[in-house]
């Protein structure tokens, strides 16, 4: 037999053979023979085979096995993609060190993606040292290729004036190229800046409109700001059942005021019939997410027994929870449950500090609540109610630090 023609014979059976002990098809087998014989192309391919499962089992190991060989002989992709099953731990053990560093090799190559991503390590401090300054050079490189995403976060920190120095106008401009291309995060700033007449002159109608073309899209900030426009009729036509729609759509994807607005809108009948218990479900989503006005209409809805069996010691429960906030109406109803006793033992000088931090954040009645209360101490009683006002505010100062 030729030599020639052994050689190829002998190709062939180890072709079959790879494919037989494999378990892969036969264009998985060329695929991979072409890979180990260094075609860097091939290895990739190989590489997004094993990832996507397309054609052999999803297996990301050996997916980071090829995309490693490819991205050694520089292919800009599989660095990027190395990078991303780093940071992710998918196939390797997770590392955001080695992910951010196939970033950098990527970016280095002008691949927009790479930069973005490195970028937001270097804005958050991940895998590299937070630096404002390089995030924003990276993120300036991808947007200037045209990534939406990039153009959105570089706005956002010339907005907020991070590793830049703040622009309202170059943010606007930023914000304007990513809404362009459909992005509903941008469409939203985009929309902010038009109804703050930041960087832009202020326009309402035109807000509204970025702002819908973000709802549209399912951007819950968005839909809460389109709703709050149909409440006020800034921008368009005053209209409360479309507020509650707005504000519905928002609020079952978890957006803490428009479930506390769309509780509002319940309990006073506006836009749709009124009806405490939606009233207090509402309130009661937004104030486990921390919303201390949500907090403060739940207590009350427990102490009147609205939308709910009445429980004093829930209202006092929830008003602790909106007056360690700093919410005065709380910390004044919290007091009225200290000086009588109610859901509560009483304590007239828990009552005494509650009425003064209320009076020191405006609340009107409460300067009357704190002189009677006042009247029912003892000099030692107030000294010491007194002392845990100022221990309070140090606590809350503290905190807010």
């Amino acid at each position: 037999m030729p030599t020639t023609l052994r050689c190829l014979t002998l190709c062939a059976f180890y072709w079959v053979m790879v494919g037989t002990l494999t378990g892969e098809n036969d264009e998985v087998a060329k695929l991979r023979l072409a890979a180990e014989n260094g075609d860097v192309e091939a290895q990739y391919t190989l590489a997004w085979t094993y990832d996507s499962g397309k054609g052999v089992p999803q297996d990301f190991s050996k997916a980071a096995v090829w995309y490693r060989r490819a991205a050694q002989q520089g292919h800009v992709k599989a660095q990027y993609t190395l990078g991303l099953m780093y940071c992710n731990g998918e196939g390797v053990p997770r590392d955001a060190v080695a992910g951010a560093e196939w970033y950098r090799r990527a970016a280095n190559q002008g691949y927009a993606l790479a930069q973005h991503n490195l970028g937001v390590a270097y804005t958050n401090g991940v895998g590299v040292p937070q630096d404002a300054s390089l995030a924003a050079q990276w993120l300036r490189r991808a947007a200037d290729q045209g990534l939406a995403i990039s153009q959105l976060y570089l706005g956002i920190l010339q907005s907020d004036g991070r590793g830049v120095p703040r622009n309202a106008a170059s943010a606007a401009e930023w914000f304007h190229r990513a809404a362009k291309q459909g992005l509903a995060g941008a469409q939203f700033h985009l929309g902010k800046i038009h109804n703050e007449g930041r960087g832009v002159p202020k326009n309402a109608a035109l807000a509204v409109e970025w702002f819908r073309h973000a709802a549209n899209q399912g951007y819950a900030d968005a839909q809460f700001y389109l709703g709050v426009a149909y409440t006020t009729g800034e921008g368009l036509s005053q209209d409360d059942v479309q507020a509650v729609e707005w504000f519905q759509r928002a609020a079952v994807q978890g957006h803490t005021v428009a479930q506390y607005n769309l509780g509002v809108m319940h309990k006073f009948g506006r836009g749709i019939p009124q009806d405490d218990a939606q009233a207090f479900k509402w309130y009661q989503r937004a104030a486990v997410q921390g919303f201390p006005l949500a907090q403060s209409n739940l207590g009350t809805m427990y102490l009147e027994g609205k939308g709910v069996q009445q429980d004093a010691a829930q209202a006092v429960e929830w008003f602790h929870r909106a007056a360690e906030q700093g919410f005065s109406v709380a910390q004044y109803n919290l007091g009225h449950l200290y000086s009588t006793g109610n859901g509560v033992q009483r304590d007239n000088v828990a009552a005494h500090m509650l009425f003064s931090l209320a009076e020191a954040n405006g609340y009107e009645d409460a300067e009357n609540a704190r002189e009677a209360i006042s009247e029912q101490m003892t000099p030692d009683q107030i000294a010491e109610a007194e002392r845990r006002t100022l221990e309070w505010r140090s606590t809350a100062s503290s905190d807010r630090q």
